[in-house]
């Protein structure tokens, strides 16, 4: 019989415990993001009631360009890290939890008939949103998240706020020239230069993307 732990009144299934900074986690689902592992998780003795993160596991190869990213993102509506714990094959990085909806699946429940078209303004609201948020990321925190699609978008409650997520491609400006290839990008959604992998694509993906 699997383990179960209660989370807020409900028993929970659970694929194991990974501890990072002497704190345990309760590994709820496995995310596959490319190559690399990443997991739903949970810690009951954060805050009343617990709360979920995203645990990714990196390779030593890559951690030092990817911690550079997440370090810089310290802004609510993007993904923060709670901790971090290096082993010699690897690295977990704890991040916070956005609980939403992929912008790729609501669109899919939309073609579908399952729920209804937003309405033009409100669509206009999420993507100045998002326009405004990946602005911020460029100039301010010189970040290049390198692959803005809908499966890396979500929907939240709030009425004009679209949190991107998985930073697993991105890197930072001043690491171009270092930059390994991410978790790829998608066909549809690429810039032309991340397609051809000619030199170094700079914020122009990121505006390639979100106008597509």
């Amino acid at each position: 019989m699997s383990e179960t732990i209660r989370i807020r009144g409900r028993l929970t299934p659970i694929l194991g415990r990974l501890t990072v900074r002497r704190r345990s986690y309760f590994l709820l689902e496995e995310l596959r993001q490319g190559d690399r592992q990443s997991w739903k998780a949970f810690d009951p003795l954060s805050g009343p009631g617990g709360h979920y993160f995203l645990i990714r596991r990196l390779p030593s190869s890559m951690a030092e360009q990817r911690l550079r990213v997440f370090h810089r993102l310290k802004v609510p509506t993007l993904p923060r890290v709670v901790e971090w714990q290096r082993s010699r094959e690897h690295v977990d990085v704890v991040l916070n939890w956005f609980d939403g909806i992929p912008l790729a699946e609501s669109l899919e429940h939309i073609r579908a008939g399952r729920r209804p078209a937003m309405a033009p303004g409100q669509v206009v609201r999420l993507i100045s949103g998002l326009v405004h948020d990946v602005s911020h990321l460029h100039r301010r925190l010189h970040v290049i998240h390198g692959d803005i699609q809908p499966a890396n978008v979500l929907i939240t409650d709030h009425p004009s706020r679209l949190h991107l997520i998985d930073f697993g491609s991105a890197w930072t400006m001043d690491w171009a020239t270092e930059r390994e290839d991410g978790d790829g990008h998608h066909r549809t959604y690429a810039a032309p230069e991340l397609q051809m992998a000619e030199g170094r694509p700079g914020p122009s993906a990121d505006q390639f993307s979100i106008a597509v």
